[in-house]
């Protein structure tokens, strides 16, 4: 699997969640209650039926405060509340990219009428073109606010300002332009809009503020315009909508708002995103004709090719770097990956497992394991029943899964174990992660069985994997 999680979960609000019931808000939890007072109007009295006409026009006013509240979200705000799970409360592990929501700051303030480009007479790239403020008024926006301040007191381009406000800088000079604690001050946004709640829990040994949905109709309508854009379904898409649909594709949050579709409707809206991301980047005919500008096409330009600007910039320092300088880092850097290496490979001799410890990057197996815990693998000739913890890996998607055994089929035939995997907190089985036409997991694709867990422990690897700066 890539950076997107391809797991089968519930769909956008017309199932049953068997943890929670029905979700407050939810289109399913609106439905139960409509027929729910039609059968107390039809038994009851006059009285029941003002009740029900009262209780009808709180679930109007309420529906109207989810439309504004879903009208007045940023573009920031859209792709955090996207990439939130319902499980899923950590505002600061959600997005594989801080690079990402930066973006989205450009872009919004461009969306506001806030910056532009600076017209020359050569034409750069997008995504080099400098930036200026026209507008200085303030947005209401902390975010924003804070943004549009530092773009007004230097002049520099859309790429080098998502750069500088991401912190992903070699100069230490420019640090100050680091826009910090975006994702917690998103979601605290969020919170005073009313679509996040906050609640206090036990993280290990420390309490932490943490932010679940309270309004699940405001990411329902999101998910919904999100779908219907990568479908084509209804009219053609605005500005705003198709740079929420390609940050949420950049950012690996797209796969939530698709957990509803079939196969062949995620493979179509991946494709259209892909193609859109590409035509708008270039500022292709298409993208022209619904209002593309040099800020969207130029931060688009940076979410194609960020990987290649992180390896450019690299290498870019080390040629202020003296040829013994260069060796010693050569050298050091040897040294760890030696050392990592003969630690890994001692430990899969003895575990017989190629792949010995690893990370839950999901909450698919909850509450057996917990996002972040840290596994450890063996993989002896014994064999594998029904209830073994497996990790297994799919035959081109490079992340393991990992799963509990439910079902094994021994072959008469060729003598080899077929199994059926599911993860505990999957309401299927695991057949719409395989390839397709795959319906069973071979003993080639085990990578382990779970033998023993450290919890919390691999949050580590989560943490440096969202702040990069960390591994600095």
């Amino acid at each position: 699997m890539s950076g997107l999680t391809q797991r089968r979960r519930k769909g956008q609000g017309d199932t049953l969640d068997e943890d929670e019931g029905l979700r407050p808000g939810s289109l399913l939890a609106q439905n139960s209650s409509a027929s729910f007072d039609d059968s107390s109007s039809n038994n009851g009295s006059g009285n029941n039926n003002n009740s029900n006409d009262h209780n009808n026009n709180n679930d109007d006013d309420d529906s109207k405060d989810s439309g504004k509240r879903a009208n007045k979200l940023t573009l920031m705000e859209e792709i955090l509340l996207m990439g939130l799970k319902d499980s899923q409360v950590f505002a600061f592990i959600i997005l594989d990219s801080g690079l990402v929501l930066r973006g989205c700051i450009i872009l919004e303030l461009s969306f506001r009428k806030r910056i532009a480009t600076v017209q020359e007479v050569r034409k750069r790239p997008y995504s080099e073109r400098l930036l200026q403020v026209i507008d200085e008024r303030p947005t209401g926006e902390v975010l924003l606010d804070e943004a549009l301040r530092m773009i007004k007191t230097d002049s520099q381009s859309i790429a080098s300002w998502i750069d500088l406000m991401s912190g992903e800088t070699w100069n230490l000079m420019s640090f100050n332009y680091q826009l910090k604690q975006v994702r917690e001050r998103i979601a605290k946004g969020l919170v005073d809009k009313g679509v996040l709640r906050t609640e206090k829990r036990n993280f290990v040994l420390f309490d932490m503020a943490t932010h679940p949905v309270a309004d699940y109709s405001v990411k329902e309508q999101l998910i919904q315009k999100t779908v219907d854009c990568l479908l084509a379904r209804g009219p053609a898409p605005s500005k705003h909508l198709v740079a929420t649909c390609c940050a949420a594709y950049a950012a690996n949050v797209l796969e939530n708002a698709l957990v509803g579709l079939n196969h062949v409707q995620r493979e179509q809206a991946f494709t259209r995103v892909d193609e859109m991301l590409q035509n708008w980047a270039a500022m292709g005919d298409k993208a022209k004709a619904a209002g593309c500008d040099d800020i969207m096409a130029g931060v688009l330009g940076v979410y194609t090719k960020m990987d290649k600007d992180e390896k450019m910039e690299i290498f870019g320092t080390f040629k202020h770097m003296s040829v013994r300088q260069i060796l010693h880092q050569i050298l050091n850097f040897a040294l760890v990956v030696s050392s990592a290496l003969a630690m890994w490979k001692g430990l899969a001799i003895i575990t017989n497992s190629e792949s010995p410890i690893v990370v839950v990057l999901s909450e698919s197996m909850e509450p057996a394991f917990q996002r972040g815990d840290l596994l450890l693998l063996s993989m002896w000739s014994t064999p594998i029943r029904v209830g073994d913890i497996t990790v297994f890996k799919v035959e081109g998607k490079p992340v393991p899964i990992v799963h509990r055994v439910l079902e094994v089929h021994d072959s008469a035939k060729d003598g080899r174990q077929y199994l059926l995997t599911k993860g505990d907190n999957n309401p299927v089985d695991d057949r719409g992660l395989y390839n397709r036409g795959q319906m069973w997991v071979t003993e080639k694709e085990i990578v382990g069985r779970v033998t023993a867990f450290l919890p919390y422990i691999g949050y580590v690897t989560i943490l440096l994997n969202d702040y990069p700066q960390l591994k600095a």
